[in-house]
């Protein structure tokens, strides 16, 4: 049967009869170029945690589609340069704000209300502002309040509690919409799409703002969340997720679900921005590739490879190849 023909067959075919021959097809994988990537967990990790149907099945389809180990290899690297580590490499990047063009005195006067009627002039400091209103000026997990919250007189502290930061947590990067040169990441978005669901067209512009992609989190969880150590998975119940760490000294303390609250009209984070998060990290941790993501982040940013916007894609090939041989 023709390529071509074989692709289309298995997209005909419901992913129940598709799911059992996964396993099968990577077990006959055979390394041929080398290279840093785990290529047949990470693909059976992609299909296993696929964030929406519509994702495991396309990517069971272009699995079961691949003719040789070679073309097993280029779909594994296709995801794993396109979507993971970009995600990863943007995560907790969101430029200061004190760099955006909203004048830091229009934070004490935007109103909740005001927002719901133009939701889409939701710039970054108009997101923090809701994000925290809506959290109560906390962080998500912790409790622990935001210190600037209580110097502006926003919220008060118990006796006894300890105060930190809290920060706006962008469940999907900024950088995956801006860049400093203003481009586009469409690319990516493509894979995240095929993978996810989610499409460019509802979080564009300044969408990419809006309160259901953002969290508070406390300061240090915010790198934890931003590097894939920490998730939320969903519950059966609405708006109710499990916490997830896979180190666990950095879960000490840390409870076993959070539930997030509409507070004054501002909504809560989007269920499907958390499982496209959540089902990043599980699909880095199930692989085995956590170490040598983290690793790789390291060295990239250290020959300075990496850019927000997408174009750097073959310097950043050119890179994995070098440590490949390393």
């Amino acid at each position: 049967m023709e390529p071509e023909d074989l692709h289309e067959q298995l997209k005909n075919t419901p992913f129940e009869q598709l799911k059992p021959r996964v396993p099968q097809k990577l077990a006959e994988y055979q390394p041929v170029e080398p290279g840093i990537l785990k290529v047949a967990p990470f693909l059976q990790a992609l299909v296993d945690f696929a964030p929406s149907p519509t994702g495991q099945h396309g990517i069971a389809v272009d699995v079961l589609s691949c003719p040789t180990s070679l073309c097993l290899e280029k779909l594994a690297k296709q995801y794993w340069e396109g979507l993971i580590v970009p995600i990863r490499a943007n995560g907790g990047k969101t430029p200061p704000l004190s760099d955006h063009f909203t004048p830091k005195s229009e934070d004490s006067g935007v109103s909740v209300d005001a927002w719901l009627l133009e939701p889409s002039k939701c710039d970054r400091r108009t997101m923090r502002k809701l994000v925290l209103h809506r959290e109560n000026y906390r962080c998500s997990v912790t409790g622990r309040v935001d210190a600037n919250s209580i110097e502006d007189s926003k919220t008060e502290i118990q006796h006894g509690a300890i105060p930190s930061t809290v920060e706006n947590a962008h469940i999907l990067p900024f950088s995956l919409v801006y860049s400093p040169k203003g481009k586009k990441t469409s690319s990516i978005w493509q894979l995240i799409n095929a993978f996810s669901g989610v499409s460019l067209d509802e979080l564009n512009g300044d969408n990419i703002n809006r309160p259901e992609n953002g969290i508070g989190l406390d300061h240090t969880l915010y790198g934890w969340f931003s590097d894939f150590s920490l998730c939320f998975g969903a519950t059966i119940e609405p708006d109710t997720y499990t916490v997830h760490y896979w180190n666990h000294a950095l879960g000490w303390g840390l409870p076993s679900t959070v539930s997030f609250v509409s507070r004054s009209g501002v909504p809560v984070p989007d269920p499907r921005y958390l499982a496209f998060h959540a089902a990043c990290a599980r699909v880095v941790h199930s692989s085995g590739m956590a170490k040598i993501l983290n690793e790789l982040i390291e060295d990239l940013e250290y020959r300075d490879v990496l850019s927000n916007d997408g174009s750097s894609a073959h310097l950043l090939h050119n890179a994995l190849g070098m440590l490949a041989q390393q």
